[in-house]
């Protein structure tokens, strides 16, 4: 938390120092503040910070993408599949290794994905209930998520 306040200060005198306060100079004076924490970070060997910026950075982008890529699988799923073809289904999905907080992130990501939504949180926080509007293969389901959200969120929480 305190490498995060440094740079949100340097990104302020950034962009106080320039007399130009804008978005663009508070997110350029961020990048600045990240170089300069990385640098720092290089030197006394505490790269924790901008590793987990660059993790939650990667995240996102993957995350647009799933998005992306489940918008256009659920659109030619209603177009194109019959319905008698479509089969939906819920499962569990093994949530035992992360805190609530991580549960809660994964759980949220899933309902934001198109055609999956979480429906509930077992109440030991060992499990999620999802349902999936076009289950075909449990094991590869599980997979993707592991693979896409769950070891990427993990990269930036721990």
């Amino acid at each position: 938390m305190i490498p995060f306040c440094i740079n949100m200060i340097i990104a302020l005198f950034w962009s106080v120092l320039v007399r130009d306060v804008s978005l663009f100079q508070v997110i350029l004076g961020y990048l600045i503040g990240l170089v300069l924490l990385s640098i720092y970070s290089i030197v006394v060997k505490q790269l924790d910070y901008t590793r987990r910026f660059w993790a939650f950075l990667q995240f996102a982008v993957i995350f647009l993408y799933a998005f992306i890529k489940a918008n256009i699988e659920v659109a030619v799923i209603i177009l194109f599949v019959p319905k008698s073809k479509i089969n939906p289904s819920t499962f569990s999905y093994d949530t035992s290794s992360l805190s609530k907080m991580e549960t809660l992130l994964l759980s949220h990501v899933i309902s934001l994905t198109p055609g999956t939504i979480t429906v509930d949180v077992s109440p030991s926080n060992s499990s999620l209930l999802i349902h999936s509007l076009h289950f075909i293969d449990p094991v590869q389901t599980e997979k993707e998520i592991t693979n896409q959200y769950k070891k990427k969120i993990l990269r930036f929480t721990r």
